[in-house]
């Protein structure tokens, strides 16, 4: 396998390729879902501690989708809360390409 965990170059590979995603998801997905079921809860979580890419475009996709549940989908892009750099771009971009992909 190459230095990507889960990267899948021929048939040959997906197997192993299988066999890591659920290895890591049972090794950091579940552990991370038991402690925070909530979406504020998970929030919470990313907001207090340090952050990878990967975690930055979650939260901005929690963060958005707070919006979006309380004000509704036309508000959806005014989140004003979390970190600047989420709150202007990440959000947005994301809230953006989730409604031109999936529709509000």
């Amino acid at each position: 396998m190459t230095s990507l965990r889960w990267w899948v170059a021929s048939p040959e590979q997906v197997d192993e390729a299988v066999a890591q995603v659920v290895a890591d998801l049972t090794a950091y997905g579940e552990p991370f879902l038991v402690g925070n079921q909530t979406l504020p809860k998970v929030i919470q979580t990313l907001l207090g501690r340090p952050k990878s890419q990967v975690e930055y475009g979650t939260l901005a996709v929690c963060l958005g989708g707070v919006v979006r549940l309380t004000r509704g989908p036309r508000h959806a892009g005014e989140v004003r809360c979390g970190p600047p750099g989420i709150r202007e771009s990440m959000t947005e971009t994301s809230i953006h390409n989730s409604t031109e992909r999936f529709g509000n």
